[in-house]
Order: structure tokens, then C-alpha cells, then sequence
């Protein structure tokens, strides 16, 4: 029974209040004896299939809306309802007893099993509602036409009517009507932003005002399932009173895995777009049932095209991430609160050992097979691999039964650990280089138990009021890409140059198409350059600040997050207008 029905479907029955019988016409009845302890008839003593062609004579159903059935009875309404439409059916019945009374007549069991019916059993009438408003929205909000069995009513009134009033109400409101209206119409557009409170969220914000568009956030608990009735019923009013021209998240933030939000959206035929600003294989495995037609797939990396289409996405653009000159600009000494930090060389980043670890615990591996986490990261950290699941299926690490016996969820967790476990050896590796140097970094406490005494170990710094301060005060930035982006730029590439400063970055290829390497921004290759390319920046300070310089007007010209949300508003409306 594709359903949520405290019921089962035993035939053993409670005939103390409820008689199953033959006719004269040798046809099944029900008698219930209801809620004021009279006994109702369901149907005619006589001749059933006279009183459903009838029903079905008299009952007109309209196109496109989904049938909310109260009361079941035995099915024959049912039966009947499912000859006139292709669209959903969602039966509400009070009676667990009377659900199980339906199993008993010929065909009833095979269609509350098939795809069209959904049954909502036993729940109460507010359990109900609820349920009815989940099917709704996961059909997208189609209108409901409400079908009413009358001895059902009868024999519960107290349970059917509140839902009647309720449905009634929502039908009048027509709410999905309200929700088609003409997108893109405008040069300034209005763009909701389901706010995660995640990175770029302000950034978006500030870019999409400076372009003169109108934004609208809509605020979710980061990891929240959001896809919830309240939640829905919030950004329902959102959207009829904002009329947005596309719905914007990062990552699939606030989009739930079933598809609900995304079958709502595409049968309203609003667009929406998802910038992945982390390696999306990681995430969107999660959300394979998202796939529509009114769905675009911003990438930050753009190797990652070929997988996303594989997926079944159509609409994928390459996106770069780019910088915010509200919060990432040149600070002078005497305006700068930690200008008595000044070094000659720093790193900011996450040593990754705290995540690894809680990753391990919260995954529950088995202290045994932590050196095989070790030794998968460090392989795909010398690997050339995009993503984890290639070296997963390979040789030996495809034979072991650990492994293989992780689906779904688990091995996604899995692949990220992983991922997170390399990016731990790959920064490790290269900030050893800066040893000579006496580097300062500021990070978490996990970089005390990875480096020596050699290094400035300091706490972590806030991206937003403290970062740009810290860029300012070195006269290198150094930077190691996480092992997710083998050929993408990280934040860091973009808002070091706009605070004015100098940038050491390790090679990535599509830095080509970005900056002039050597011009704009220095790189290294291999780790084992890093010392010599140190040390003749630090000996010529003016061809170092010419580079930044240099640096600062290339981002100030392209790589603003205002020229990324111009590209994605254009291509969104060459796309979906």
C-alpha cells in the first residue's frame, strides 16, 4: 500500500463494530457502527453496481487536480475514480478495521498498492492534513478536488469534517494558480536565495544589490531536511509575494532528497539554479531525484561537467569562484588591528586532523582500519583522480569487504573521509617546505600535533573579520588547494590578490584561464620548488608588490562576485525566460 497507514493488512476483523455481509445481488457490504453507536449501511441492500453507475454518471472530475477520497468503504468508489483519472489519489480513511474489511474484495488490495493511490490511514485529522499537504507538494501542489463517500462522513463526522472544512478552504485559496506567473520579464529580476548561512551567502547578497536586483532570503538550518510543511508553507507565501525569477541555493542546500521541493518548483515553473562550491560528487549523489528541466547546475570546477551530466542534469555552466571587495580590499598599517602580527610568509587553513577524526567516530570505523584510511588518502592524494570512487574500485581497495559492503549514505561519508584524509598529507607536505622560513599559521589545534617547533602556530581567523586584516600583514600568502579541486581555484587564489597582497599558489589549470601566471600571480608545481620560489620574493620586494598589484586590477575587472552573479542571471535567463 504505497501509503503511511497505521494499519495492517491481516484479514482478522473487529465485527463488534463492524459486519461485512453478502447481498441479494451476492455483492459485499459493510455495516460500521459508528461514532453515535448507530449502525450505517455503506452501500444499497440491493444491487452495488447499480449505485456506482450512478456515482459515476454524477461524479465530474476535473483535469489536472489531485483526488483527496474520504472514506474508503470497501473500494468500490475507488475502483470507480481510478476508470476517470491518471492523477493521484489519496484516500483518507478514519478506520484502521475498515481498511483492512477493503482487502477483502477482489482487485481493492492491487490498486491501493499501485502508484497512483496514496492512503492515508488511522492518522487523525491533523496527521491527515499534513500528509495530504506532502502528497500535494510532492505532485506539485496540483489543486485538489475532494470526492466525498457519505456513509464514511456519517459514521465519523468529528474526524471528516474538520478535513472537509480545511480542504475546502485550500481549494478556494487555489494556491498553485497563484503561482504561475511570467518570469524574466524585467532587467532587474528577483532572485530568492534559500540562505543556508553557509559561505557566499553575503557575497551573493552584496553582488545581486550592486546589479540592481532584487533579493529575497529565505533562512534554513544548514544540515535541516527542509522540505518539511513548515518550511514549504513559509517559502509558499514567499513565493506568491515575491514572484521570484529563480529560486538560488548553494550546494542543494535546502533542497530534500526525496525531490519534493524539486517537483514543487518544476511543476510551478519556477527555475532554479544550485552553484556547487564543494565537490559535488560528494553531495549529489544525495539528490539524484532533483533532476528537472527547470533545474540549473552552477560548477565551480569545471572537470566536473562530465559527471554532473552523467547524472541526468542538462543545464550546467562553469562558474568560478571570485571575491568580495566588501570584505577583502588593501587596509593600511595604522588602520589594520593586527598589524603587529606583520610576517614574512603565513598559511590559513584547516590542518584537517579534528575532521578526520570526528569523521571516523561519527562513521564508527573500527580502530583497524584506520591505517587503511590513512593509506587510501595518501593514494589518492599522489593520485591523479577527481573523485575517491575511482580509486575505491580499484585493486586492492575494490577486493575489500569493509568497503564493499558501504552503500548509499555510507559510502558517500566514506568517499569524504577520504577526501578529507588526503587533503590532510597534501597540505602537510608542502607546508613543511616552509620550515626555513619560520612561516606563520592560523588554523585549528590540530596543527600542533603535525608541525615543530619551527613554525608560528596561531588560532583560527574569522573569514569575514579577520582574514582580509591577516592577508594584509603578510608579505606572502602561501596557498595549498584541497586534494577535491585537481585543476580549480580555491577562495583564497581571488582574495589574496584583492586585498592588495602577494600570492604563492600550488599550479591548477584552469588558473590559465583565470590570471596570467607569472604576471598576476605566482605558482609552484612541485612542492620541492616552493623553498627557492619563497625566498626570491622575499629578496625583491618590488617586483613582489608589482605582481599584486597587477594581481588586484585583473580581479577588480573579472572576478567579482558581481561578475559571476551577472553570468548566472544571464544564463538563467537565456535559458528559462
Amino acid at each position: 500500500m504505497n501509503s503511511n497507514s497505521g494499519s495492517n493488512s491481516g484479514n482478522i476483523l473487529d465485527e463488534s463494530n463492524m459486519r461485512v455481509f453478502t447481498n441479494q445481488s451476492g455483492e459485499k457490504n459493510l455495516q460500521l457502527l459508528g461514532e453515535k453507536e448507530k449502525w450505517i449501511t455503506f452501500y444499497s441492500h440491493r444491487d452495488i453496481s447499480r449505485e456506482l453507475r450512478f456515482f459515476s454518471r454524477n461524479v465530474d472530475i476535473p483535469e489536472n487536480h489531485i483526488i483527496v477520497l474520504l472514506g474508503l468503504g470497501l473500494g468500490y468508489h475507488l475502483k470507480e475514480i481510478l476508470k476517470k483519472t491518471s492523477l493521484p489519489v489519496i484516500i483518507v480513511e478514519v478506520d484502521e478495521e475498515v481498511a483492512k474489511a477493503a482487502l477483502l474484495i477482489d482487485g481493492v488490495a492491487d490498486v491501493l498498492n499501485g502508484p497512483q493511490t496514496h492512503s492515508v490511514v488511522g492518522m487523525g485529522a491533523e496527521g491527515s492534513l499534513k500528509e495530504i499537504s506532502r502528497i500535494q507538494l510532492r505532485h506539485g501542489l496540483k489543486d485538489i478536488f475532494v470526492v466525498k463517500h457519505p456513509p464514511s462522513i456519517r459514521s465519523f463526522p468529528s474526524f471528516y469534517h474538520p478535513i472537509i472544512a480545511r480542504l475546502e478552504k485550500a481549494s478556494r485559496a487555489r494556491i498553485g494558480s497563484q503561482l504561475r506567473y511570467g518570469k524574466f520579464e524585467h532587467e532587474r529580476l528577483n532572485i530568492l536565495l534559500i540562505n543556508s548561512q553557509y559561505l557566499l551567502m553575503q557575497e551573493i547578497v552584496n553582488a545581486s544589490e550592486a546589479l540592481g536586483h532584487h533579493i529575497k532570503s529565505i533562512i534554513i538550518e544548514r544540515k535541516a531536511e527542509v522540505a518539511r510543511n513548515e518550511f514549504v508553507e513559509k517559502l509558499l507565501r514567499v513565493l506568491i509575494e515575491f514572484k521570484p525569477d529563480f529560486v538560488l541555493t548553494t550546494n542543494h542546500l535546502g533542497f530534500d532528497r526525496e525531490g519534493i521541493l524539486t517537483d514543487l518548483l518544476t511543476t510551478l515553473e519556477i527555475p532554479f539554479a544550485s552553484w556547487y562550491v564543494d565537490s559535488p560528487m560528494l553531495i549529489i549523489k544525495h539528490y539524484e531525484r532533483n533532476i528537472s528541466p527547470y533545474c540549473a547546475i552552477f560548477l565551480w570546477d569545471e572537470d566536473y561537467i562530465s559527471d554532473i551530466r552523467a547524472l541526468g542534469f542538462d543545464n550546467i555552466h562553469y562558474l568560478p569562484l571570485a571575491t568580495d571587495t566588501h570584505i577583502f580590499r588593501p587596509v593600511a598599517k595604522r588602520k589594520n588591528p593586527l598589524s603587529s602580527q606583520a610576517n614574512q610568509i603565513s598559511f590559513v587553513g584547516n590542518s584537517m586532523v579534528n575532521k578526520v577524526r570526528q569523521k571516523l567516530d561519527r562513521m564508527k570505523i573500527p580502530v583497524e582500519y584506520e591505517g587503511m584510511v590513512e593509506e587510501i588518502g595518501r593514494a589518492f592524494a599522489d593520485s591523479t583522480f577527481r573523485n575517491v570512487s575511482e580509486i575505491l574500485d580499484k585493486r586492492p581497495y575494490s577486493e575489500h569487504t569493509f568497503i564493499n559492503e558501504m552503500h548509499d549514505g555510507k559510502r558517500i561519508d566514506f568517499e569524504a573521509l577520504i577526501m578529507w584524509q588526503a587533503t590532510l598529507i597534501h597540505r602537510l607536505r608542502n607546508v613543511e617546505m616552509l620550515a626555513p622560513f619560520g612561516a606563520v599559521i592560523r588554523g585549528d589545534q590540530g596543527w600542533h600535533t603535525l608541525l615543530n617547533g619551527s613554525y608560528q602556530i596561531g588560532p583560527e581567523l574569522s573569514y569575514y573579520s579577520d582574514l582580509s586584516f591577516f592577508y594584509n600583514v603578510s608579505e606572502i600568502n602561501f596557498n595549498v588547494t584541497s586534494t577535491q579541486m585537481r585543476n580549480a581555484i580555491n577562495q583564497r587564489v581571488f582574495d589574496v590578490p584583492a586585498s592588495g597582497r602577494f600570492l604563492l599558489t600550488d599550479y591548477k589549470g584552469q588558473l590559465e584561464e583565470l590570471f596570467a601566471i607569472g604576471d598576476e600571480i605566482i605558482c609552484y608545481r612541485e612542492k620541492e620548488e616552493i623553498p627557492e620560489l619563497v625566498k626570491f620574493y622575499l629578496d625583491h620586494d618590488t617586483l613582489r608588490r608589482k605582481i599584486a598589484e597587477r594581481g588586484r586590477r585583473r580581479v577588480l575587472n573579472e572576478h567579482l562576485y558581481s561578475h559571476r552573479v551577472k553570468e548566472m542571471c544571464d544564463y538563467m535567463k537565456k535559458h528559462f525566460a
